[in-house]
């Protein structure tokens, strides 16, 4: 018989604080980013319904996170998580539209990543019918089973389930991947590697859970300079770094845009196109190639332009 606080219980507890180590690493991030993106506070076995994680955002967003190693789906844990859900869904601090409720799950099935189904279709079917129509047989079933697990903590209509399960996020993400694709983009540069900070992070999580610590950047990124020497780099200097994109482009704006002394000018689509792709604010995180060997037309004819990266 496997003994209380054995292996088991151990590699869950080690994936949960992975789990809120990658959010400290972007915690300790001075990187410019938008506001829906900027961790501002973190808290770990927070005196909340869903109290593994909590992530506040400084657009105003929080996230209520539940991590599990593994979740068997129809089993005690399984229904007390969505106990838990329902609860900080009704509390009224939660905010309807705003809030999160994050399940990740290291080791996943086929019943997790229906549920991963059914709450992104939520989002996206605004009709009660609409949405019925778009779930599965087995999708449905899975439904019809949350329905019973939070009828007791829910006024449980169609529409207050659908607006329930909208603000439930299903991540699929084993330790091995974490560690391997997530780890290296959310670690903030600094003088020890991407993976020996996400380690000192973790370690602060598994000493700070016993009294439910409250993480905030000054703090952390102080704590982790004087006691581990780790040294952030800067945050870059987004006006300099503007200003040096614009002086990229002095030599070229000093060359004539017309043919000869006819001030004729040949307009060309792709260029309509690239400066349209460029200006457009709908689409963020953008990044363009126009590339080519020298000396060759850029405009499609011998180069390529993947200008939607």
């Amino acid at each position: 018989m496997p003994e209380r606080g054995g292996p088991t219980t151990q590699s869950g507890i080690l994936y949960q604080n992975s789990v809120t180590a990658l959010h400290l690493g972007r915690l300790c991030d001075e990187a410019a980013r938008p506001a829906a993106d900027r961790v501002v506070q973190v808290r770990v076995e927070a005196p909340e319904d869903v109290d593994d994680t909590v992530v506040w955002y400084s657009d105003g967003r929080v996230a209520y996170i539940q991590a599990k190693e593994r979740l068997d789906v129809g089993g005690a844990v399984w229904t007390g998580l969505w106990e838990a859900f329902a609860a900080q869904f009704r509390r009224e601090e939660f905010q309807n539209g705003r809030d999160e409720l994050r399940l990740v799950v290291s080791e996943g099935c086929d019943d997790h990543i229906a549920l991963k189904e059914v709450c992104d279709r939520t989002r996206s079917h605004h009709g009660a019918q609409d949405w019925l129509e778009s779930l599965s047989v087995q999708q449905r079933r899975l439904k019809v089973s949350l329905e019973r697990l939070v009828a007791s903590k829910l006024p449980l209509t169609e529409e207050v389930l659908r607006d329930f399960l909208s603000h439930v996020y299903v991540e699929l993400s084993p330790l091995s991947q974490i560690e391997r694709d997530w780890l290296p983009n959310l670690m903030p540069r600094a003088s020890v590697d991407a993976h020996t900070l996400f380690r000192l992070l973790r370690d602060r999580v598994g000493g700070e859970a016993r009294k439910r610590g409250l993480f905030t950047a000054q703090r952390l990124r102080s704590s982790l300079e004087n006691e581990d020497q780790v040294v952030f780099a800067a945050a870059t200097d987004m006006e300099g770094l503007r200003a040096a994109v614009h002086n990229c482009g002095a030599l070229l704006r000093q060359h004539k845009s017309t043919l000869g002394n006819t001030n004729l000018h040949v307009a060309r689509s792709v260029v309509a196109e690239i400066v349209g792709w460029t200006l457009d604010p709908s689409v963020e995180r953008r990044v363009g190639f126009l590339h080519g060997p020298c000396g060759t037309r850029k405009d499609g004819g011998h180069a390529r332009c993947p200008y939607s990266a």
